[in-house]
């Protein structure tokens, strides 16, 4: 979904999660990166206390750190080569545009920034989000202990808030960002609240499932967000009057507006209700390349920064018809799922052979 949806005129954009309402990936990956978190880290927590915690969440950040600096060096490289031989698409949006320009012309300087964290090349940012949620958020959370986390989700509630409610008092202070860490972090911590729960307790999504009328009220914000974007939409019935203008969707991206948040967790509840984990579509094989690029996500998103830029930049502007569009979209995944089977081939032969546990 990330690679297809920020490539201009994709067609199998309009196929994608995005189309059924307010939220998309970047939700996604941040729930999910929640959940894991809580699962991996509460047990390192219960096993090395504090200072363990601490000490792992720092080496999985200087990971992150590691894998955006390279996909932001890549992209600035590919950036600088094709603005020399092709020249500067104007089909992009305004910030993109700009930051292709700053980058063309000084590529050293959009080096330097991104890798300052000041200025991160397009869709590396979230792994900026990502590497502060690491650093700040898991230790905070489950240092709080068992007995506080439900406090701790309730204050990251009203600190998401603030944005909603005080926007201009808080742009100052995260206009650098496209994810603003006050409002995004409460996803996250949502997500290691749910992946963080004692096993002996049942998990909280299914538990959620055993109540009727919060099914029905996810249904229905589901299906209302649905319609409204089928409404809305220049494929559908385009109702110009519905239709929000491309500001107001970054704003409520950028602070993670509540019709974003209510949208994607009544996603999440219904795919838990009906998806469980013993599904028998996780049991075929096709699904085993999926399953792979789950587990090692921060490589193969790395890989789909520097392969968006790739398709914008370089194969976009020759006008490719939708044939070539979607073989370019094919080896783009190819790309991908080999680089997820690889990681996880490598992982598999350093367990055998116990340099990893």
């Amino acid at each position: 979904m990330i690679v297809v949806d920020h490539v201009s005129g994709d067609p199998l954009a309009m196929f994608t999660y995005h189309i059924i309402g307010f939220s998309d990936a970047a939700e996604i990956f941040v729930f999910l990166s929640g959940i894991a978190c809580g699962i991996a880290y509460s047990r390192i927590f219960a096993r090395d206390g504090m200072l363990g915690l601490i000490k792992s969440t720092a080496t999985r950040a200087g990971r992150i750190y590691l894998y955006y600096a390279l996909s932001s060096a890549a992209t600035i490289l590919i950036i600088s080569t094709a603005m020399r031989h092709e020249g500067l698409n104007s089909n992009f949006n305004g910030g993109l545009y700009h930051y292709f320009a700053v980058a063309a012309e000084d590529p050293f300087g959009a080096l330097s920034a991104a890798l300052c964290l000041t200025s991160a090349p397009p869709l590396a940012d979230i792994l900026v989000l990502y590497m502060v949620l690491t650093l700040v958020a898991v230790p905070a959370f489950l240092g709080a202990g068992h007995r506080y986390r439900l406090l701790v989700l309730v204050i990251s509630g009203a600190i998401w808030a603030i944005p909603q409610i005080l926007s201009d008092v808080v742009l100052p202070l995260t206009n650098q960002w496209i994810f603003n860490p006050l409002a995004w972090q409460f996803l996250f911590v949502i997500g290691l609240f749910i992946g963080s729960r004692d096993g002996t307790k049942p998990p909280i999504l299914q538990t959620l499932s055993r109540h009727r009328w919060i099914i029905s009220a996810a249904w229905i914000i589901v299906i209302t967000a649905f319609l409204y974007k089928l409404m809305g939409a220049r494929f559908g019935f385009d109702i110009a009057w519905l239709r929000l203008e491309p500001s107001a969707w970054a704003g409520m991206k950028e602070n993670l507006s509540v019709f974003r948040l209510a949208h994607f967790l009544s996603v999440a509840l219904l795919v838990a209700t009906y998806f469980r984990r013993d599904n028998a579509l996780l049991k075929w094989r096709i699904s085993l390349p999926l399953i792979k690029t789950g587990m090692h996500s921060l490589e193969v998103f790395s890989l789909t920064v520097v392969l968006d830029v790739f398709e914008n930049l370089l194969l976009i502007p020759r006008h490719p018809s939708i044939s070539d569009r979607l073989a370019m979209d094919g080896v783009a995944f190819l790309l991908m799922a080999l680089t997820a089977i690889a990681l996880a081939h490598r992982r598999n032969t350093l367990v055998r052979t116990g340099a990893v546990t």
